[in-house]
């Protein structure tokens, strides 16, 4: 859910930390995202991007959420 939030700003921050993450894991429960999860990321990323996330559930690393303009400052 706080990824969401974090979608919801104008401008994000990350810590650059082996835990740290972005992604929408509730889709491996068979879950839709909700808090408008799904249309943010089109909105933030290109549809291919956004799409692969949405679809399989992957989880992004700080460094290319960065590289693909999800995060803007680490």
């Amino acid at each position: 859910m706080l990824f969401k939030v974090a979608l919801a700003c104008h401008y994000r921050i990350a810590l650059n930390d082996k835990r740290t993450g972005f992604g929408v894991p509730e889709i491996k429960l068979g879950l839709l995202p909700g808090a408008g999860g799904t249309q943010r990321l089109v909105q933030k990323l290109s549809l291919p991007d956004a799409l692969d996330l949405v679809l399989t559930g992957k989880e992004i690393k700080v460094k290319k959420a960065k590289s693909m303009g999800l995060v803007d400052d680490i």
